[in-house]
């Protein structure tokens, strides 16, 4: 982010969120006088020229509402079906984009925007707020608000939650921002992955609540397993932020068995427990550290490592990793039948392992 090193005197990251959700509810747009004689006027050219030097790049909403052909006419001429959600897009950005600019005259602080996301593929404008600055029209908004550090995802559906995370990421420069997330006992896996892809925030919405409900019961199953995640991350800091995206992966239970490639090896994730609303949900992230060492932590599941250049890929060791002090200290070094990758139902599992491959 252009200015994230805002920092008051106690290490905090001063941010602004500009308007929540926005975007027009239950209609696909405003119909007054003015709005109908721009939304059936000519796109405006700084649009058309942005969509047509980036049209390669482009979300696929927009790859699959976009004319075929020269990008120029009026928006439904241009967009077609999704002509609403772009043109409410467009306006809605412009005007926050003054405000913004107004507001870093005063403090010049990171100013970001957070979206209410589509609930569905075909989930037509309005049932969600039409316009907002969701993945699917993110370019529109960088396009007219370019005063705007961070496009970002109020993530409640795990069923997208990884794409919408590399959806994010897709525009270049645009951090992963989650400001809100469920609350549930899934908020372990989901943060997890969201750490793997190179967040630099991941918060439950109401986190506060939840901080008064711990010190009312520590015992208590949410709070208490979101302690010990952030305690994870924190302890994991240096590696997570020194590592290059292209050296991080996260991933997240979305069937029973998944597979990421990370440097020359493939990881095979098989989940502990089926996919259903009682189980919780496996998840975790991958750091490369070296060309064969990777730091590897989640929750319910079990990891197979293959090479991707080689007939065969061994253990050379695996070392558990234990948050002491909000660092990591090295347990104890297994070998023989303990190599096998498990993590366990606690988000306090961390290894750091070697592979070898040869053929």
């Amino acid at each position: 982010m252009k200015h994230l090193a805002e920092v008051d005197k106690n290490g905090t990251v001063l941010m602004i969120q500009l308007e929540n959700e926005c975007g027009h509810l239950g209609t696909d747009r405003d119909y007054c006088e003015a709005a109908n004689e721009l939304f059936h006027s000519a796109v405006p050219e700084e649009l058309t020229k942005y969509l047509t030097d980036n049209r390669a790049n482009l979300s696929p909403y927009l790859q699959q509402h976009l004319t075929s052909g020269p990008i120029s006419g009026t928006w439904e001429e241009v967009f077609g079906e999704g002509a609403s959600e772009c043109f409410m897009g467009y306006h809605l950005a412009k005007y926050i984009n003054l405000v913004a600019e107004a507001g870093k005259k005063e403090y010049p602080l990171p100013m970001f925007v957070n979206a209410w996301l589509f609930q569905g593929d075909d989930e037509p404008a309005g049932k969600h707020p039409c316009g907002g600055p969701t993945p699917q029209i993110s370019d529109i908004w960088r396009c007219a608000a370019p005063e705007i550090d961070a496009f970002s995802p109020d993530l409640y559906r795990m069923d997208v939650f990884a794409w919408t995370c590399d959806q994010t990421l897709r525009l270049a420069g645009n951090p992963l921002l989650i400001p809100e997330l469920n609350r549930d006992r899934n908020l372990v896996s989901s943060i997890f992955c969201a750490a793997g892809k190179g967040a630099v925030c991941v918060s439950p919405f109401g986190i506060d609540d939840l901080a008064r409900e711990f010190l009312q019961n520590p015992n208590a199953t949410v709070p208490g397993l979101l302690k010990k995640t952030y305690g994870v991350l924190e302890a994991c800091s240096g590696q997570l932020l020194s590592a290059e995206n292209s050296r991080m992966r996260g991933f997240l239970q979305l069937q029973d068995h998944d597979e990421v490639c990370l440097g020359n090896y493939r990881f095979e994730l098989n989940y502990t427990h089926p996919l259903s609303e009682e189980n919780v949900r496996g998840g975790g992230f991958i750091i490369q550290i070296a060309e064969n060492d990777f730091l590897i932590a989640g929750i319910n599941v079990w990891i197979s490592v293959f090479s991707l250049t080689e007939k065969y890929c061994e253990t050379v060791f695996r070392d558990e990793l234990l948050v002491r002090d909000g660092t990591l200290r090295r347990g104890r070094r297994l070998c023989g039948d303990e190599l096998a990758i498990h993590l366990g139902h606690e988000p306090c599992s961390i290894c750091q392992t070697r592979f070898f491959a040869y053929s």
